[in-house]
């Protein structure tokens, strides 16, 4: 893939910058796209959220259960 970082850990830039655009926007919320991070899915978020909170001593997290946790979609 020339010209292309294939490996982008966090996710597209473009897709980043164009988040960034739209937090801004839609929702008010200032966020620098090296400061977001796209996942392959809830599992993989919810797994980096626990590293990091683990990290920083976290041991105990509450999560709410999800209409998805119940198969509804």
């Amino acid at each position: 893939m020339s010209g292309t970082n294939f490996l982008q850990l966090h996710g597209s830039l473009a897709l980043r910058a164009e988040l960034s655009s739209w937090l801004a926007r839609s929702r008010g919320v200032l966020a620098a796209p090296d400061r977001i991070i796209v996942t392959g899915g809830v599992t993989w978020a919810l797994s980096l959220l626990a590293r990091v909170l683990r990290d920083r001593g976290r041991d105990t997290v509450a999560v709410e259960r999800s209409e998805s946790a119940r198969g509804v979609p």
